[in-house]
């Protein structure tokens, strides 16, 4: 069809909406591209972390003792590698490109992003033929939370590079697949590889187009095999290459290697994949899961969205033709599998980018038939209600929260610089910092914004404890105090678990020895430790040491009690200003 001036109308869809919702994604990522550096970007940019740079920037835990940087509490097998050249490369050239502005490192971060955003677009044009559900889920996409991290968190490149390579790879297997032209069936395999090269997320490509070839094609199944064959190769040599240099996760309670510790890994397999499905349905970060006083909202609504599909297939099932009916199959099982090898780290949300993109397509499929059904009254009525509330997940809650996200992320990195610039570091130069309170995220990013700011080395930093209630210490002599919990609540908070298993949790007697630090549990319930003696032979030196504590939101100098005498420090939320 063509208008009076001889233009084809139907090339409107091919640019105007997309070109619109990639303006919306910029607006809504905005807070989080001007924002300046956040926790683990600090990593990359400071005189403590010294890497293999330009490869080396994801092989934390070396980096780390070696500046003594761990928590006290890292388990002795603890392991954070991973092989990510090519998006260590990508931040490097950031820093040399750039002179090290954050600005230019996230308007990178974007634009892959970008173009990750239009592969999912390309990957809608090649499996939904209907103009109206294509658009429904370009629209859902889009607005989905789980874009918020990968344009707004550098050190989380990995994740957007990753994703771009690999949701091109399965735009161009869906058309090869159906053209059967030899030149797009090498691409898809060239773009996997790429995206290896970026991340270990990249392996949710081989379960999407295995639920594909499963579910969604009607080949015979010897011509599926044989073309899933390439792809399924190059994971294979991937994986057992990167055991074989050495690369991955151990000790760890939250990166959990599935083959190492599969008893872990499924034990948490269920919780971490309704949050990731309740982030997709109502934009609840899965992120906040480990948290004890709001995790819980993240697999409640993970259960909801479920229930939501399941009643909504119910309700449509028998009105949907075959092929719609086809189509729907394989993407239900594209919204679970795909996520399989994510659910090993922290399942954040950012990773999970090919299912999310199955979900955007089952929602699109789903609502119009609930909408335009016709039955009786109550029918009529559950299948509508259903309808408004995936509405309202995805084109209310989701982009509301994402917006929110984006935000936090701009006054975290605000809050970050400023307790850089403004710790008071009333020590010696080269002295130890011993910091007596914190949130996890001050303990893991605050060493480095310090050291940023102020141009300053440690030859050690131990955040002592990262409590969620006022703490009680007591100096029991020179060198050794002992710090009580106040309400039998933990004096390290549920993160703990990052640099522990939990079949490996801190019990009563564990007892650790750093050549700065010696730290013995005495109390501890199934949460951690509540009572922790800590032997630091620097006292015996106050002018050698430096005793920090968080409060009036940065850091100030903290003056431990006398022999025999105890102090209360008040606890500060996260963040607090």
């Amino acid at each position: 069809m063509t208008d009076p001036s001889g233009k084809s109308t139907g090339a409107i869809h091919h640019w105007r909406l997309p070109l619109i919702l990639a303006l919306i994604h910029i607006f809504l990522a905005l807070p989080a591209v001007l924002s300046g550096w956040m926790n683990d970007d600090y990593f990359f940019d400071t005189p403590l972390y010294e890497t293999d740079a330009p490869l080396g920037y994801y092989d934390f835990m070396a980096q780390f003792k070696e500046a003594h940087l761990h928590p006290w509490w890292t388990s002795p097998d603890y392991q954070l590698r991973f092989f990510r050249p090519l998006a260590s490369l990508s931040i490097h050239l950031d820093f040399l490109v750039g002179g090290g502005a954050p600005l230019f490192a996230h308007l990178d971060s974007l634009m892959w992003s970008l173009v990750m955003l239009f592969g999912g677009f390309a990957i809608f044009r090649q499996i939904l033929h209907e103009d109206r559900t294509r658009k429904w889920a370009m629209i859902i996409f889009t607005l989905s939370v789980c874009h918020t991290w990968a344009a707004g968190w550098v050190a989380a490149r990995h994740s957007v590079m990753s994703g771009a390579f690999t949701v091109w790879a399965a735009a161009i297997y869906l058309r090869w697949r159906v053209n059967h032209h030899p030149r797009h069936g090498v691409a898809p395999a060239v773009l996997f590889a790429l995206g290896l090269l970026c991340g270990e997320t990249a392996l949710a490509l081989v379960l999407f187009v295995t639920c594909y070839e499963f579910a969604g094609s009607s080949d015979p199944w010897r011509s599926r095999l044989r073309r899933l064959l390439p792809i399924a190769a190059i994971a294979c040599l991937y994986v057992v290459a990167y055991s074989a240099m050495g690369f991955g996760a151990r000790g760890s309670g939250a990166y959990i290697h599935p083959f190492l510790y599969p008893g872990d890994y499924f034990a948490l397999l269920v919780p971490k994949m309704l949050a990731v499905t309740g982030a997709f349905g109502f934009g609840i970060p899965a992120i906040l899961r480990p948290i004890p006083q709001i995790g819980g909202l993240t697999w409640i609504a993970g259960i909801i969205t479920v229930l939501l599909l399941c009643v909504a297939l119910l309700r449509v099932g028998r009105f949907s033709d075959i092929q719609r009916s086809h189509l729907l199959r394989w993407l239900l099982l594209a919204i679970f599998f795909p996520q399989l090898p994510a659910l090993s780290g922290l399942a954040q949300g950012r990773e999970f980018i090919l299912s999310q993109i199955a979900f955007s397509g089952v929602i699109a499929l789903v609502l119009p038939p609930l909408f335009v059904r016709a039955d009786k009254w109550p029918g009529t009525l559950i299948s509508r209600g259903i309808a408004s509330l995936l509405l309202l997940g995805a084109l209310g809650i989701n982009p509301l929260l994402r917006a929110a996200q984006s935000g936090f992320i701009y006054m975290s990195s605000v809050a970050m610089a400023d307790a850089g610039r403004h710790a008071s570091l009333e020590c010696a130069p080269n002295a130890p910092v011993y910091v007596i309170n914190g949130d996890f995220m001050r303990s893991v990013g605050f060493p480095f914004a310090v050291a940023r700011h102020q141009q300053r080395i440690f030859p050690a930093w131990q955040h002592l404890n990262t409590p969620e209630s006022d703490i009680v210490v007591e100096r029991l002599g020179q060198t050794l105090f002992k710090v009580n919990s106040t309400d039998n609540s933990p004096l390290i908070n549920d993160f703990l678990h990052l640099y522990r298993r939990p079949t490996n949790g801190l019990t009563a007697g564990s007892r650790f020895q750093f050549p700065y630090l010696q730290a013995e549990v005495l109390a501890a319930n199934e949460s951690g430790p509540t009572v922790v003696t800590y032997d630091i032979p620097a006292l015996a030196n106050p002018d050698g040491i430096c005793l920090l504590q968080y409060r009036d939101g940065t850091l100030t100098t903290w003056t431990p009690p006398s022999v025999g005498q105890s102090t209360t420090v008040k606890f500060v939320p996260p963040f607090q200003q």
